[in-house]
């Protein structure tokens, strides 16, 4: 059995715990991966950013390609659960699969549906469409920080002008963001990240909780998760390009959740390129990966198919602002010098405390003659 408890987010059904995939049914894959080696700031707030090859920034690759490159093939049904461990025994991303529920599949194609209905109605700018994670239509909604910014914020996406029903994109994604469809596959997401992370899970949790009660105006996404926000991957097909998302949180799990229709033995697989292995990434299938440090990609489907997808994230910056007392670093500084001096000290070795927030499968699953008794 696996090691579960309470978190206290709002809106968790009991439905959603109980049928998470059971932490001693999955498969453990061992990836050629330190991860204390992957490219962190000393204070794990951000990642650093590893420079591209040129043919890795090119896209196109294919499974035969990076086979011969000493990648491994990890196939993968999107419901069996596959805890990534690395060479020091830390899960540091799992392939949390689905809940085992034939009405979580008409979830997953109802807000497929929903999504494409509402792109529809968009009327988009190059910049929403080419960016640096690849070329389709993404908007992200919620909160962040950074650029200036004295405070976390909730993002406004795109053109906050009316579209051709009179509409913004604000209100057409908030239609989204709060469909139950994508409400429910958000619950999921964060039972599964609780589960495998729990740690990690409790360090979102009670971050974001003193970030609400310092800035109560800001209205989650989702009660039932702790992710703060979150980008919405529209038709026709999002393939990502390799890449980092350096400003999240260093050592933190990006939830990503693939739709549409599309053969994901032949395309759409994930490449977590630092750890060698190229995944088999199913429609209506979780995973959860440290998007910031390491590099990500997704192979091409077939032109005649379709592939959307929604991911979960926090900026690292937040984690920040709520450590320096829920301020700035200069207005930290003005105020308490001496604090400020040791909270800085502390930082330095953030990263290994990072680390020690992953869990190992000994501490997740139960022994088994725990289980048998």
């Amino acid at each position: 059995m696996a090691k579960e408890k309470q978190h206290g987010i709002r809106g968790r059904t009991a439905s959603a715990r109980n049928q998470c995939i059971v932490a001693d049914s999955a498969v453990e894959h061992k990836a050629q991966l330190n991860t204390a080696n992957l490219p962190s700031t000393q204070d794990r707030y951000m990642a650093r950013p590893v420079p591209l090859a040129r043919q890795d920034s090119a896209g196109g690759r294919t499974v035969e390609e990076l086979l011969g490159e000493g990648f491994i093939l990890v196939r993968w049904d999107g419901s069996t659960t596959h805890p990534l461990v690395d060479s020091a025994g830390r899960v540091f991303a799992v392939l949390a699969g689905k809940l085992h529920d034939a009405s979580f599949d008409g979830a997953c194609e109802s807000l497929y549906k929903l999504m494409d209905h509402e792109l529809s109605k968009f009327e988009m700018k190059e910049g929403q469409t080419r960016h640096r994670r690849g070329n389709f239509p993404a908007f992200t909604v919620g909160m962040s920080y950074g650029n200036g910014q004295t405070e976390p914020s909730r993002l406004v996406p795109g053109d906050t002008g009316p579209n051709s029903e009179g509409l913004t994109y604000n209100t057409r994604l908030t239609c989204i963001i709060q469909s139950p469809e994508l409400q429910r596959i958000a619950s999921y997401r964060d039972a599964a990240f609780q589960l495998w992370a729990p740690r990690l899970h409790s360090y979102y949790r009670n971050h974001v909780k003193r970030l609400h009660k310092a800035l109560p105006h800001l209205h989650r996404n989702f009660h039932c998760s702790v992710f703060p926000c979150a980008t919405l991957n529209f038709r026709p097909k999002v393939q990502t390009v390799k890449h980092q998302d350096t400003l999240n949180l260093a050592h933190g799990w990006c939830s990503i959740t693939a739709l549409g229709q599309f053969d994901h033995r032949k395309g759409g697989h994930i490449v977590l390129w630092n750890a060698k292995v190229v995944i088999e990434f199913p429609s209506h299938s979780t995973i959860l990966i440290p998007s910031a440090t390491i590099a990500h990609s997704n192979l091409e489907i077939h032109d005649s198919e379709c592939r959307v997808s929604f991911t979960q994230y926090c900026a690292g910056g937040i984690f920040q602002w709520v450590d320096n007392g829920c301020r700035t670093q200069h207005n930290f500084r003005k105020a308490d010098f001496e604090e400020y001096s040791r909270t800085m000290e502390r930082q330095q070795t953030g990263w290994v405390e990072g680390l020690r927030l992953y869990s190992t499968l000994d501490e997740i699953i139960l022994p088994k003659e725990q289980n048998d008794k």
